[in-house]
């Protein structure tokens, strides 16, 4: 559970729901997720995957933990479809804002 946090403090969490995609599941962590951390040091940042694979991909969280950022992660064993799996990821959330990454076509260019 994260600290108390002061009002000014800015705190995003990110959600990551992949399914069977673990190129596209390490590209959103290594090009989008942690470009964006570095440049917003300021920021606070939590991150919550449902993995939604057939095979737990949690050698691809390795990254992450280097940053000192520890997801939520949850693998089901099945794909338990998108509505619940982003419903599990709403309930743990802490933070006032969230933002979902998708793990498919999703394009982003500046962190």
């Amino acid at each position: 559970m994260p600290q108390h946090l002061n009002r000014n403090e800015i705190t995003i969490t990110i959600i990551l729901i992949p399914h069977n995609n673990q190129q596209k599941f390490k590209t959103r962590i290594e090009r989008d997720i942690i470009p964006t951390i570095k440049a917003l040091p300021q920021w606070n940042f939590q991150v919550i995957i449902v993995d939604n694979s057939d095979k737990a991909n949690q050698i691809i969280l390795d990254p992450l933990y280097e940053l000192n950022i520890f997801p939520f992660y949850l693998w089901p064993g099945t794909k338990i479809m998108f509505g619940p799996a982003l419903n599990w990821a709403v309930s743990v959330n802490h933070y006032p804002y969230m933002v979902y990454l998708c793990c498919k076509p999703g394009h982003i260019y500046d962190p």
